[in-house]
């Protein structure tokens, strides 16, 4: 069974999308049918009904988690894509969605799941669907797209292979982005190099400017006549305030008859205090 799933695999490629980016051997962007607009309400209405109904109005054959069948759901969504109406559907779940692009077919692949099982509105096409993808367990899932994940891997090792889009290969591309980080560093390296969003400024004049700022400002620190923003006292006066109450707290701590503010005490008295309890402790 897994040998045919396999097949169906490379024959029609089901691109893994993650966080809304797809990953394929080739680039590809969803399928129309799954950027349709759809509009739903249901209010605490089993998970197995409200993809019945959102299968049957869309064409597309969901599978899913089978331990989800009666989870029960509340929604009002208007004019969502597909993609958008199962991501909020699903949203309080680890997820990864994947598609087949020929058999309309959505796999809704939740964090945990042991066994997926098929929604689908028209009989007829549950039938289209490959009656052996009904039942299909995790590991068999996960193998899948371990070979879906080789075959991209491949993809990317051909430097033959034409980028969609762009016309040239992934050898030609590669060498386009080394000779754009080369030239992007000999640009920063280069003091000729004019710095984008500046009206001509290269990057030796920024430097040059920079520097002169740094040493403007290490001798304005140096300055005892510059004031203080905020102070309203010169650099000087603030230095020789510091030093005075620096030698005050130093004089204060030599001094046995100051009182110790909060103990009403004075230092002398709180020596001999510590003195008598180390006695008695003893």
């Amino acid at each position: 069974m897994l040998r045919n799933i396999l097949n169906l695999t490379l024959v029609c490629g089901i691109v893994l999308l993650f966080v809304g980016v797809s990953f394929s051997q080739k680039a590809e962007t969803p399928p129309d049918w799954l950027l349709q607009p759809v509009s739903m309400e249901f209010k605490d209405e089993a998970l197995a009904v409200i993809l019945a109904k959102l299968s049957k109005k869309t064409g597309v054959v969901i599978l899913y988690d089978e331990k989800l069948v009666n989870e029960k759901f509340s929604g009002n969504y208007s004019n969502l894509t597909m993609v958008e109406f199962l991501n909020r559907l699903f949203k309080k779940y680890n997820k990864a969605i994947t598609f087949n692009r020929e058999k309309k077919l959505v796999i809704v692949e939740t964090f945990g799941a042991e066994k997926y099982i098929i929604a689908a509105g028209d009989e007829k096409r549950s039938q289209e669907i490959l009656p052996f993808m009904n039942g299909i367990t995790k590991a068999q899932l996960e193998e899948l797209h371990r070979e879906q994940y080789e075959l991209y891997r491949e993809g990317l090792m051909n430097k033959d292979e034409l980028i969609p889009g762009l016309e040239i290969n992934r050898g030609e591309l590669e060498k386009l982005h080394e000779q754009q980080g080369e030239a992007y560093q000999a640009d920063l390296n280069s003091p000729e190099s004019v710095i984008p969003g500046t009206d001509g400024t290269t990057r030796g004049e920024i430097q040059k400017m920079q520097e002169q700022q740094m040493e403007a400002q290490r001798k304005s620190l140096e300055d005892p006549e510059v004031a203080v923003p905020g102070v309203e006292m010169s650099q000087g006066e603030l230095r020789d305030l510091h030093e005075r109450q620096y030698r005050e707290y130093r004089e204060s701590l030599n001094n046995p008859d100051e009182v110790i503010p909060g103990l009403d005490m004075t230092r002398k008295e709180l020596e001999e205090l510590h003195k008598k309890q180390m006695e008695e402790n003893k």
